[in-house]
């Protein structure tokens, strides 16, 4: 049986809410506190008119937002474009052309 890396987080918060989900450069995340800024991140984005196969470039910064706004984004059937923090801006550009 598979399942989405959303479903498997949501069981890790249902059987062990207290640990560690994430540890990143901004701190570290339990399985509960990830959950629940997931839904925030999600929530955000379907307020600001993010809807499903909508795809969004986000850049990939080792940090719990990007895990809020990268899992959120899935949640809400949303597509996720990492970019690389440095990535030269034409190659910015041409991935926006794309999605």
């Amino acid at each position: 049986m598979s399942a989405t890396i959303e479903e498997m987080i949501y069981r890790h918060i249902d059987k062990t809410p207290g640990k560690l989900a994430i540890s990143s450069m901004n701190g570290d995340l339990t399985y509960l506190q990830l959950g629940k800024i997931i839904k925030k991140a999600a929530a955000f984005m379907q307020s600001i008119g993010i809807q499903k196969g909508d795809r969004i470039l986000l850049s990939a910064v080792p940090i719990k937002e990007y895990f809020a706004f990268y899992f959120g984004l899935h949640l809400i059937g949303g597509i996720c474009v990492p970019v690389a923090i440095n990535a030269k801006q034409d190659l910015v550009d041409h991935m926006i052309e794309c999605t």
